[in-house]
C-alpha cells in the first residue's frame, strides 16, 4: 500500500512536474520570443542608426568644406565691415573738418558783409547830405542869379551889349 501511494505521489508528483515544465517551457517560449522580436527590433532600430548616421557623416563630408568656405567668407567679410567702419569714420571726421572750415567762412563772410553794410550806410548818408547841400547851394545859386539879373536890369534902364550877353548867359544857365 505504501508502494501504492508513493506511486500515486510520485505520479502526482510527477504530473505537476511535467505541468510546470510546460508551464516554464511556454513561458520560456514565450519570453524567447520577445526576446527575440525585442533583438530583431533592436537590430532593425540599430542598422536603421546606423545607415542615419552613415548618411549624416556624408552630409557632414558634404558640409565640411561649405562650412570652411562660408567661415572664410564670414571672416572676409568682417574684415571688409571693420574696413568701412574705419573708412566712414575717416570720411566723417573730414566731413566735420569741411563744415568747420565753412562755418568760419560763413562766419567770416557775414563779418565782411556786416561791414560792407556798415561802410554802405555811411556812404549812403553822405551822399544824402552831399544831395541835400548840393540842393541848397542850388537853390542859393538861383537866387543869387536871379538877384543878379534884376540888378542887371534895374541899374542900366537901356542895356549895353555886354549886359545884354550877361544877362542871357544867366538865363541860359538858369
Amino acid at each position: 500500500e505504501m508502494s501504492k501511494a508513493v506511486n500515486e505521489l510520485q505520479k502526482e508528483y510527477d504530473n505537476q512536474i511535467n505541468q510546470i515544465r510546460l508551464d516554464c517551457e511556454s513561458r520560456m517560449e514565450s519570453q524567447l520570443r520577445e526576446l527575440q522580436a525585442g533583438v530583431n527590433r533592436d537590430n532593425m532600430e540599430a542598422q536603421q542608426a546606423k545607415e542615419e548616421t552613415r548618411k549624416l557623416k556624408s552630409r557632414m563630408g558634404d558640409i565640411g568644406p561649405r562650412l570652411a568656405e562660408l567661415e572664410a567668407e564670414n571672416a572676409k567679410l568682417r574684415n571688409q565691415i571693420i574696413a568701412l567702419e574705419s573708412e566712414m569714420s575717416d570720411m566723417q571726421r573730414e566731413h566735420d573738418r569741411e563744415n568747420d572750415k565753412n562755418a568760419e567762412r560763413i562766419a567770416g563772410l557775414e563779418n565782411s558783409l556786416e561791414e560792407v553794410i556798415r561802410e554802405l550806410q555811411v556812404l549812403q548818408d553822405a551822399k544824402l547830405s552831399l544831395e541835400l547841400e548840393i540842393s541848397c547851394y542850388r537853390k542859393l545859386l538861383e537866387t543869387e542869379e536871379n538877384s543878379l539879373k534884376n540888378i542887371v536890369e534895374n541899374s542900366s534902364g537901356a542895356r549895353s551889349k555886354g549886359a545884354n550877353q550877361l544877362a542871357d548867359i544867366v538865363q541860359k544857365s538858369s
